[in-house]
C-alpha cells in the first residue's frame, strides 16, 4: 500500500500550510557615479538581499531604440520580481533634488510589502526621501527607514581613504540592520 494511505487527507494538508515560505528580499538602486551603488552593494552584503541595478545604459543620453528596449525590459522584470517582495530598500542619487526618475517609478510601481528607502548627494537632498516615503505610504506599503548619505562628490566612494569610506558603510550596515529588526 502506497504511503500516503496512512495519513488522513487533512493532515497532508496542514503539514503543507506549514511550509515556510520564500521570502524576497531585494536591494534596488540607480547609481550614475558610483556612490549608490557602493551603498547598494553594502547594504545586500548585511541582509543577504538580491542586488538589482535598474542601470543599463552606461552614456548619457536615450541611446539607440534596442538599448531602450533592454532598459525597458530590466524595468519590467524588477517589477515582476519585486511584487509581494517582503522587504525592498531602494537606492538613488539625488537629482535636483528629486529621485532619479527610474526610481519614482519604480517606488509608484511595485508592490512590495515594506521598502527603506537611501539616497546620495553632493549638496542638497530637497524633498526625495519625502516624496518617495509618501509614494510608497499611499499605497499602502509600510517604510521601515530612510538613510542619508550627503556631501559626497561624484565617484567619491570609489576614491575615499579607508576611513572615511568606513564611517559611512557603517552607518549603511547600520541603517540595514535597523531595518532587518522592524520585520
Amino acid at each position: 500500500m502506497h504511503p500516503s494511505f496512512y495519513y488522513p487527507f487533512f493532515l497532508v494538508n496542514l503539514y503543507k500550510q506549514k511550509e515556510t515560505p520564500i521570502m524576497s528580499k531585494f536591494v534596488v538602486y540607480i547609481s550614475k557615479s558610483g556612490n549608490t551603488k557602493v551603498i547598494a552593494e553594502k547594504i545586500a552584503q548585511v541582509a543577504h538581499y538580491e542586488l538589482i541595478s535598474l542601470n543599463l545604459m552606461e552614456k548619457k543620453g536615450k541611446g539607440s531604440s534596442g538599448e531602450q528596449a533592454q532598459e525597458e525590459a530590466r524595468f519590467m522584470s524588477a517589477i515582476r520580481r519585486c511584487k509581494n517582495a517582503e522587504l525592498v530598500f531602494v537606492g538613488t542619487p539625488v537629482i535636483m533634488k528629486q529621485p532619479h526618475p527610474k526610481i519614482a517609478k519604480f517606488v509608484n510601481s511595485v508592490d512590495a510589502k515594506r521598502m527603506a528607502f537611501f539616497i546620495t548627494y553632493e549638496n542638497d537632498m530637497g524633498f526625495t526621501l519625502k516624496e518617495m516615503k509618501d509614494s510608497a505610504e499611499i499605497r499602502s506599503i509600510r517604510v521601515l527607514g530612510a538613510s542619508e548619505y550627503g556631501g559626497l562628490k561624484t565617484g567619491i566612494l570609489e576614491q575615499m581613504m579607508d576611513k572615511d569610506k568606513a564611517d559611512i558603510l557603517i552607518k549603511a550596515e547600520k541603517f540595514a540592520l535597523d531595518c532587518l529588526q522592524s520585520i
